[in-house]
C-alpha cells in the first residue's frame, strides 16, 4: 500500500512539473495572448527608400534597417535611476536605417525617413530628442522626407559622409 502512495505522489509531482514546462495547446504559455506574423519588416515607403539607399552607399558599407537606438547609443548617468530613465527613452525606439562598415559593422551614420506623421507634436518631440541624443553621442543622423520615388543621385548627395558636417545633416 505504501508503494502505491509513493508512486502516486511521485507521479503527481512529475505531472505538475511537466504541466509547467510543456505547452498544452495554442496560446497556453502566452497568458491568453496570441501572435501573428507581420507581413514585412519594412513599410512600402521604407522598402522603396531602402532599395535606393543600398545602391547609394559605398561598397564598403552595409545598410541595416530598424535598428534599436539602444543598440547604437549607450547611456551614461550618475546613478541607476537616471540611467534607467534615459535608457527607457531609447529602448523601444529605432532608427529607420543605420549604415555600418561592412568589415566590422562599426556605426557610420543613421538615416531617418520622415513622413507626415513627423509633424505631430509627440513625433516632433521624439525627433528633437533623437537629434540631441545623436549630437551628444557624435553620431551623424541624416533625415530624408518620404517621397513617391527617390533619385539615386539625390540620395547619394545626402549621404556622402564627407559632406555631412560635424553638426550633422538635418533637413
Amino acid at each position: 500500500m505504501d508503494n502505491y502512495i509513493v508512486f502516486f505522489v511521485v507521479a503527481f509531482i512529475v505531472l505538475a512539473l511537466l504541466k509547467n514546462r510543456l505547452p498544452l495547446g495554442p496560446g497556453s504559455q502566452l497568458s491568453g495572448a496570441s501572435y501573428s506574423l507581420i507581413p514585412s519588416l519594412l513599410t512600402p515607403a521604407e522598402r522603396s527608400f531602402y532599395g535606393v539607399l543600398v545602391q547609394a552607399v559605398d561598397s564598403d558599407l552595409v545598410v541595416c534597417s530598424k535598428v534599436r537606438i539602444a543598440d547604437v547609443l549607450k547611456v551614461s548617468a550618475s546613478d541607476r535611476s537616471k540611467w534607467q530613465k534615459a535608457f527607457n527613452r531609447i529602448s523601444r525606439k529605432h532608427f529607420d536605417f543605420v549604415v555600418c562598415s561592412r568589415d566590422d559593422f562599426s556605426f557610420r551614420y543613421a538615416v531617418e525617413l520622415n513622413d507626415s506623421s513627423h509633424a505631430k507634436k509627440k513625433r516632433v518631440e521624439r525627433d528633437e530628442f533623437l537629434i540631441e541624443a545623436c549630437r551628444e553621442a557624435g553620431f551623424p543622423l541624416v533625415k530624408m522626407k518620404v517621397q513617391s520615388g527617390y533619385s539615386l543621385a539625390a540620395v547619394r548627395g545626402m549621404i556622402k559622409e564627407e559632406d555631412i558636417p560635424e553638426d550633422f545633416r538635418f533637413d
